[in-house]
């Protein structure tokens, strides 16, 4: 965990805060009204940071939360905990969203580097508009799901479970993204690891505290002192869809975040670490007059339906009227947006690297709709609160370690 990290006590919640705030600062973009990722410190780091735990430790235990935003963490978590935490922010990628940002931190690359640019895009290489994990953009009749002979995932990159298991651990991945839908991310995620989907789990997703016990319950099942051996288990807590349905205010209610912690504190000891991640946050939105899905269905000026993920929409307009298509949107959105072509946007440094060196940048739309404002029409309109843009409740989140060598353990 390279940088700045702070051992927490509760004389340094401001100072904490205070990084975060920094870090969101310089990478704010005023033309973008946003926060463009770290080249450094974003969650691709974690990948490696978590390879190099295991040179030090026997476990490694893995709450990957969807959707846990940085200030939440600090909010309502951090104080249930003891001055034994490494914990520092991280930024998300864009977008800033769950397809694009898990594949980001397991293999350790940048979306412009995988090519997985949101939960619905263009792929060129087959002439067909995919799209994974949610149908909030499959509105129009030629998006399709990508059955399992589609790679989605161009980096070739192994992931953290394939690298470990290549060392002699076990590995344990507990969760499903993309409940219910037939796409071959959920195997590409979880390449290397033995993979358990709890029963009801997607309707788990709707009652987290029960979510976390039952994950609470499996990692205890797993992780023996006598048996279990070097191993990695890995949480995927997917909280997203109900922070979505009922935001983070409901989510307080919901959770005993206490008790939670106390539980983790249960599995710890001199071999092992605990690892609290997110892949992103979420921002409240409000409801917008304008229906986008309304103007682009069937337009004659677009060659496929709208991309993109949340608060972050691409549009692939035919070439003759690319220019035209970005003054009627631009004009459309008006102050909710801003407006780029796909070159604009990696000048701006939202894809870290260069389009020239990028894979597949075309994937992308040629036009990107990004939010500046809670009135952005997102592609989960119906939503109390959304992400996939840059705003510091969708791009900062927590990134934590807690063993027994950052300070004293209290069980």
């Amino acid at each position: 965990m390279e940088g700045d990290i702070l051992v927490i006590t509760e004389a340094h919640q401001k100072e904490l805060y205070k990084m975060a705030s920094e870090l969101y600062d310089a990478h704010f973009n005023s033309d973008l009204a946003g926060c463009v990722p770290d080249g450094n410190q974003s969650i691709v780091e974690v990948h490696d940071d978590i390879i190099n735990l295991a040179k030090k430790y026997k476990k490694i235990i893995v709450f990957a939360f969807d959707a846990m935003s940085f200030d939440y963490f600090s909010d309502h978590i951090l104080p249930h905990l003891s001055d034994d935490i490494q914990l520092k922010p991280l930024t998300s990628v864009f977008p800033s969203t769950t397809a694009s940002a898990w594949p980001s931190i397991i293999t350790g690359t940048l979306p412009a580097e995988h090519a997985i640019y949101g939960t619905s895009f263009k792929m060129i290489e087959e002439d067909k508009n995919y799209i994974w994990i949610s149908n909030s953009l499959n509105k129009g009749d030629k998006h399709e799901l990508a059955g399992d002979n589609v790679t989605l995932n161009r980096s070739g990159k192994p992931t953290i479970f394939e690298k470990l298991t290549s060392q002699g651990w076990n590995a344990y991945y507990n969760g499903t993204h993309g409940q219910g839908v037939t796409n071959p991310m959920r195997n590409e995620l979880v390449k290397g690891a033995i993979h358990h989907t709890p029963e009801g789990y997607a309707t788990l997703k709707y009652n987290p505290q029960q979510l976390i016990n039952t994950l609470l319950n499996r990692t205890h099942d797993i992780v023996d002192p006598l048996t279990s051996g070097k191993t990695i288990v890995w949480n995927y807590c997917d909280i997203d869809d109900y922070i979505h349905e009922y935001g983070y205010k409901s989510l307080t209610d919901a959770v005993s975040w206490g008790d939670f912690i106390a539980d983790i504190y249960r599995f710890s000891d001199e071999e092992t670490a605990i690892v609290i991640i997110s892949d992103h946050g979420q921002i409240n939105q409000h409801q917008c007059p304008l229906n986008w899905r309304t103007l682009t269905k069937d337009h004659p000026w677009l060659e496929y339906d709208t991309g993109g993920a949340g608060r972050t929409l691409y549009f692939y307009p035919k070439a003759e009227y690319k220019d035209r298509f970005k003054k009627f949107i631009t004009t459309a959105m008006g102050d909710a947006a801003t407006i780029l072509t796909r070159e604009e946007a990696f000048d701006k440094g939202l894809y870290v690297i260069k389009e020239k060196d990028a894979v597949f940048p075309e994937r992308i739309g040629d036009i990107i709709a990004i939010a500046k404002t809670p009135n952005f029409v997102s592609a989960g309109s119906g939503f109390v609160a959304e992400h996939g843009a840059l705003s510091r409740e969708e791009m900062l989140v927590p990134f934590a370690i807690l063993t027994t060598d950052n300070g004293h353990i209290h069980r």
